[in-house]
């Protein structure tokens, strides 16, 4: 009956009712007016996408940057949307928060769940026994767009043949070491904006395409009684060793112990100073600079371009090589393609997607690694432009430029007026600092900030992505800084995971992160490595170092077994 009111007055409402033991008599009713145009804000996703603490200059590139992407995705679905990009996401407390109220209206326009962006990421698990498609009314005006959109993303791969290979033609055009006029750099850095937009719009659809067919063939193999987490998608793939670090370093590792005692010593002092390393010199060194041509676009965060790349610390570098070690682990029996026992029909659907899938695996490499180095070179030219600001005595050192948004910068060089921004920097400066260690909610109501709590736990749970149990010591992981502490058979606990941190698991005993899917690169990364992952824990990065930790891969569990290990 309740429903049948709302339904009538179409509005969401309070209803005050008695019952005197036979029958219910409605006293009266109530627009919940609080209810109205209610932003819902959620980090699941954007903590993958945009994790951690941001800069202001991260955050004014940033989501114009991405978030046209996204929004010119919706609109290609249901048509012109009565948003800015800008109103996709919020800044709480410098953490980013997805206005998923405005992208979940989208989604249930069409027929989806309103969390159906997340659960395509694999961010949010569908429920068993709920529809993933439920038709409705207003989507059928929608129909032709729809079949429009899903027939181009069924021919997406002509689009990224033709186009991807062009953008990255591009990019090679910037330089690693900008010099110019004030106007030029200004210029350029707009020109590399456009560039790199382009490229986003292909590292936001490629990887939801893989996510999709994933997701088919998963459906289908469960037909089969083949469990996806142990079916081997990228078997017999060398082509993606070429964007795996951890390939590279391995086969460095070999060439460096073969070296004598004497040439170790002299390496490890020409890398001890952290300066540009010649290739003219051994074999060896030869190889590591071609490494660090190659993979120093590398960090700890491909989003967030305040975090040093590999190619700025040699030395780091050299480090990781010298140390680096495989965990030598048990082969467990996987199924292969050509190992399913099915044939017919069944054979052909699963061997379409089965297809589909691992092109585009392929295809999401080659476009993330041109995304992270075209993104990546925001750095160098921001700092490019710091240094002149510091000339015009504005800034103190060129980090400074992190605290300061695009457009404040734009207009404090065209107007020839920076005197302001030393007190703006050291306002947010401190505020950043202030809030750098408060726990937030996953979701957040209304366009007001919550207020910050801290809490502890004895347990915690998230989303199990790859099987097995695991008890050992925490390593709260926040970047690069702290990749050194991890010693072998560590828990790793981590806020996100990028290509930058994939030799931490060679060491893991097991991995424990804040944000991710079943997709993510950390989860990938520990299926192939054959380690419990859970992803997509809430405030796990509150853990201590040393804290002795349960893991269990099947069920998402953590149990805290004791504060610390002393």
């Amino acid at each position: 009956e309740t429903k049948k009111i709302v339904k009538k007055v179409k509005k969401p409402i309070d209803l005050e009712w008695v019952f005197n033991g036979e029958d219910v008599y409605w006293v009266q009713m109530r627009e919940i007016t609080t209810l109205e145009d209610l932003s819902v804000y959620t980090n699941r996703l954007s903590k993958d996408m945009m994790p951690g603490i941001i800069h202001p200059l991260i955050w004014s590139i940033n989501v114009p940057l991405i978030n046209t992407v996204w929004l010119g995705l919706l609109e290609e679905m249901v048509g012109s949307l009565p948003i800015k990009p800008e109103e996709l996401a919020k800044s709480f407390y410098f953490r980013s928060y997805f206005n998923m109220g405005a992208i979940g209206e989208v989604f249930s326009t069409v027929g989806l769940p309103s969390e159906g962006l997340e659960m395509m990421m694999g961010i949010v698990p569908r429920q068993d026994g709920r529809p993933l498609m439920k038709p409705n009314i207003r989507m059928v005006r929608h129909v032709p767009r729809m079949l429009s959109f899903l027939i181009d993303k069924w021919n997406f791969e002509r689009k990224i043949k033709e186009t991807v290979p062009d953008l990255e033609a591009e990019l090679k055009h910037f330089s690693k070491s900008p010099q110019g006029s004030i106007d030029t750099l200004i210029e350029d850095i707009n020109k590399l904006y456009s560039i790199v937009q382009k490229t986003v719009y292909f590292n936001v659809i490629t990887p939801l395409l893989v996510s999709m067919y994933a997701r088919v063939l998963e459906s289908q193999l469960k037909k089969q009684n083949v469990d996806m987490l142990q079916f081997k998608l990228s078997e017999n793939m060398p082509k993606l060793d070429e964007y795996n670090p951890n390939v590279a370093l391995a086969k460095l590792k070999k060439q460096y112990d073969q070296l004598s005692p004497i040439e170790k010593d002299q390496i490890a002092q020409q890398f001890s100073t952290n300066q540009e390393i010649s290739g003219r010199s051994n074999g060896f060194q030869a190889n590591i600079t071609q490494f660090i041509e190659y993979f120093g676009h590398l960090s700890d965060n491909s989003n967030n371009f305040t975090a040093q790349p590999w190619r700025e610390n040699p030395s780091y570098v050299f480090k990781m090589v010298s140390e680096y070690s495989d965990m030598a682990r048990s082969k467990e029996a996987r199924i292969g393609f050509n190992d399913l026992q099915v044939k017919g029909l069944s054979k052909g659907l699963i061997k379409l997607f089965y297809d589909r899938a691992r092109r585009f695996i392929l295809y999401r490499e080659q476009i993330s690694r041109n995304y992270v180095y075209g993104y990546g070179l925001f750095r160098p030219y921001f700092f490019a432009v710091a240094e002149w600001m510091i000339t015009q005595k504005w800034l103190k050192n060129r980090e400074d430029i992190f605290f300061l948004k695009w457009d404040e910068i734009k207009t404090a060089i065209s107007e020839k007026s920076g005197d302001h921004l030393m007190e703006l920097i050291k306002t947010r400066r401190a505020e950043m600092e202030e809030y750098e260690d408060i726990s937030l909610p996953d979701v957040i109501y209304g366009d007001e900030p919550p207020p910050v709590f801290s809490e502890t736990y004895d347990r915690m749970h998230g989303t199990p992505t790859s099987q097995g149990y695991y008890v050992g010591p925490a390593k709260v992981i926040f970047g690069i800084e702290d990749f050194n502490k991890v010693e072998q058979g560590d828990v790793i606990v981590i806020p996100y995971s990028d290509v930058g941190w994939t030799p931490l698991f060679a060491r893991a005993g097991a991995v424990i992160a804040e944000s991710g899917g079943m997709l993510s690169h950390s989860s990938i990364i520990a299926r192939e490595y054959q380690i419990p992952a859970i992803v997509s824990v809430s405030n796990c990065m509150q853990l201590k170092d040393q804290q002795q930790v349960s893991v269990n891969g099947f069920t998402g569990e953590i149990v805290l077994l004791q504060q610390e290990k002393v």
